[in-house]
């Protein structure tokens, strides 16, 4: 029977039990395929054997070593963690109640208006702050759920 994407094949191995244990739990905690966690790990191990002579794998690897520094330096990106997020927004209410105290300081506001604007800021920081632990909170017990669900279903022998 003819396999339905060329570019792949069937292989079967041994690997110690304990081991085909953690990569089911891994495959069903990140919901990727065994397949393609063996890939991902095996990959950057033997692609250097694509080459056929070690000076050509040498330059390769010295080619792909300046080119990854100068594209991490283009495109590195960072998600920040719900704590940075609310330290973050901490900074924002800072600065804009520092702006509003400017105003008031240079007459340009009411102390009516002042106070209104403030409790306006300090309500939407704690509005965003909030939903910022809730949505960490939320997203730790789900991966919490899920990691233990793989364990009991994936025990290790």
């Amino acid at each position: 029977m003819s396999s339905a994407n060329k570019d792949r094949t069937t292989v079967s191995f041994h690997i110690d039990k304990r081991l085909h244990g953690l990569l089911k739990r891994c495959s069903a905690i990140e919901d990727l395929p065994m397949s393609r966690i063996i890939d991902m790990v095996l990959r950057p191990y033997v692609e250097k054997y694509q080459y056929n002579t070690i000076d050509e794998w040498e330059l390769a690897e010295e080619i792909q070593s300046l080119e990854a520094q100068d594209d991490h330096k283009e495109t590195f990106y960072y998600e920040p963690t719900e704590e940075e997020k609310i330290k973050y927004a901490a900074d924002q209410l800072r600065n804009s109640l520092e702006k509003l105290d400017k105003r008031k300081a240079e007459g340009k506001i009411t102390e009516e208006r002042y106070e209104q604007i403030k409790d306006f800021y300090l309500s939407e920081y704690d509005q965003a702050s909030q939903g910022a632990l809730e949505a960490a909170k939320r997203e730790r017990e789900a991966k919490r759920r899920k990691w233990e669900s793989a364990c009991k279903d994936f025990p290790l022998e």
